[in-house]
């Protein structure tokens, strides 16, 4: 009888003939709830482990900034500078500075990404100029370190988002100079291999 069936494991020996497409259907369907249920197990995890890399990486990035304007300041403030440099240490800072604020904008545009999509702007970047500017930040963590930053390579031109290919060689000369050994050396090298073009960033 229909009314006496174990809807959660139908067991088609236990009914009537009659009945046994409806348990098979209903067997069918129960399988595919437990595949979704697993499916949105595995989705809530990985979605917990991006919430978790995201912390990192925040942190991570605003920490960055914020050291580098704590040397230039702390190199100021101890008069270390030579009247010339101020100037040009202030220009760090106030780089660094707009560096915090885009990363801040960052934040939020991410918090807005549940249900939303937020077109990305592609446009021509020189990645030799980009590295330029990248360890021209760096300058202050580099010399923390007695690390050496060459530039190697040409002027070549890629289509991309600016700030995504920027914020990608940031963190690779970052962890160059932060995890190599005190008076090492971190190579950018820009150049064409085949028909693609390639950036490396190596050290010692």
């Amino acid at each position: 009888p229909i009314n006496e069936l174990n809807l959660s494991s139908p067991q088609k020996e236990m009914v009537y003939e009659e009945l046994e497409p409806l348990v098979n259907k209903i067997n069918e369907q129960n399988r595919q709830i437990c595949r979704q249920m697993e499916e949105l197990r595995i989705e809530h995890e990985r979605q917990d482990n991006l919430r978790r890399d995201f912390t990192a990486n925040v942190s991570h990035e605003l920490k960055t900034p914020l050291t580098s304007i704590s040397g230039f300041a702390e190199i100021i403030q101890n008069g270390i500078a030579k009247e010339d440099d101020v100037r040009r240490f202030a220009g760090k800072i106030h780089d660094e500075s707009q560096r915090l604020i885009t990363l801040v904008g960052d934040i939020i545009k991410l918090s807005q990404l549940d249900g939303k999509d937020i077109a990305v702007k592609l446009e021509p970047i020189d990645l030799y100029e980009t590295s330029q500017a990248v360890m021209s930040h760096l300058e202050v963590a580099a010399n923390k370190k007695k690390v050496t930053m060459k530039l190697k390579g040409n002027r070549m031109v890629i289509t991309g988002a600016e700030q995504i290919i920027e914020e990608m060689i940031f963190n690779l000369v970052d962890n160059a100079i932060k995890y190599n050994k005190e008076g090492g050396i971190v190579i950018v090298k820009i150049g064409r291999e085949e028909d693609r073009i390639k950036l490396s960033v190596s050290d010692n």
